[in-house]
């Protein structure tokens, strides 16, 4: 791998943010679900660092669509952000929910239909935050309760912010560093169950605010030598990994998850987001992040984060005779399977009635 000479990463750069789709993003994407996947298999992987990147990512590109038709339309249409986000997750949500379901009636199994209640109402995070429930069939919608809520609150925000981008960075600024005193409060000061600081919104709103600032910081054009100086020899993205799978390492010390990791962490995502953005004219970064088994993957994340919950287990019930990687094998296909069933039949369908109007108004992330 060789440096990137600066004109050609800066053209690189803003060629692959103009575009309607960014390839190094699905990488991200596919990434973040097989860590849930392996640590939801039984692997000593860190799952919840999984977690992050997709509440970074989701920040950042939302922001991006936001602005985008801002600068298109000159307004945000709340109403039709909102139903482009309800096409995106209710209906892929809702049929995983009557699937898992009628798998629970056929096997006699005992209905968790609080967490279900819960899930459908995108609260599962307070849900389990409160009340400390233990794993189901839904137990993983608490992600998807965060993405909603947030969806629900921030482009209020920056609608009210669209003028004036200078005072919605400080306000993100103020807001994440708040976040921070906030967690270590609960944590150090209050000594709250670590399950709220882990499920609750507001104690993990940072990380999706930390790609919003990313989004708005390259619009304004603020960081472009700070992001060329941390992207120009492809070899740094793996430095970048590597520190944030050391990081993610100490997870299990809750100290230094609630304080440090969750604080350092989302920052460096921001960083690997830009750095895998800006060496996509390298050759070897290219061939890695627009392969077509990661698009792919990348683009059935969500219906793979839906159905790993509930195949993964079922899966290696099904092989627990045989070695634990014909189980893994096994277990990851029928996952892929079931997603890609999920994709073309539920959110394929439903992505049509999504673009139907305003075909060219805002990227496809």
């Amino acid at each position: 791998m060789c440096r990137i000479g600066r004109v050609e990463w800066l053209m690189s750069f803003e060629r692959a943010l103009m575009s309607k789709q960014i390839p190094a993003l699905y990488a991200v994407r596919a990434t973040a679900v097989f860590l849930v996947i392996l640590f939801h298999f039984g692997l000593n992987v860190n799952g919840a660092f999984g977690v992050e990147l997709f509440l970074v990512l989701s920040g950042f590109l939302i922001t991006r669509i936001l602005m985008y038709e801002n600068d298109k339309r000159h307004r945000v249409s709340l109403k039709n952000f909102y139903r482009k986000r309800i096409l995106r997750i209710i209906p892929a949500f809702y049929a995983y929910l009557i699937f898992g379901l009628l798998v629970h009636i056929v096997r006699h199994h005992e209905i968790p239909w609080r967490s279900i209640i819960a899930s459908a109402l995108f609260v599962q995070n307070y849900h389990d935050a409160i009340f400390h429930t233990g794993d189901t069939y839904v137990g993983h919608s608490w992600y998807l309760s965060i993405q909603m809520q947030f969806y629900l609150l921030w482009p209020l925000v920056f609608s009210v912010f669209r003028k004036n981008l200078s005072q919605l960075i400080k306000l993100l600024v103020i807001t994440i560093l708040g976040v921070w005193i906030y967690r270590a409060i609960l944590w150090f000061g209050i000594g709250v169950y670590q399950g709220y600081i882990y499920h609750a919104f507001e104690a993990r709103v940072d990380h999706v605010l930390v790609g919003c600032l990313l989004a708005v910081l390259i619009k304004m054009d603020t960081i472009a030598n700070l992001a060329y100086k941390v992207s120009w020899h492809p070899s740094f993205p793996l430095i970048t990994i590597a520190i944030l799978g050391i990081s993610a390492s100490f997870h299990s010390h809750f100290d230094y998850r609630f304080s440090v990791g969750y604080a350092f962490e989302p920052i460096l995502i921001a960083v690997l987001i830009v750095q895998l953005v800006g060496v996509s004219c390298c050759p070897v970064w290219r061939t890695l992040t627009e392969n077509p088994v990661v698009k792919y993957l990348g683009q059935i994340s969500y219906s793979l984060y839906l159905y790993q919950q509930l195949i993964l287990f079922t899966a290696r019930r099904i092989t627990q005779s045989l070695p634990i990687v014909i189980q893994l094998i096994f277990a990851i296909v029928v996952t892929i399977i079931a997603a890609s069933a999920s994709y073309f039949l539920v959110e394929r369908q439903f992505a049509k009635i999504r673009v139907q109007k305003h075909k060219s108004v805002v990227p496809r992330f």
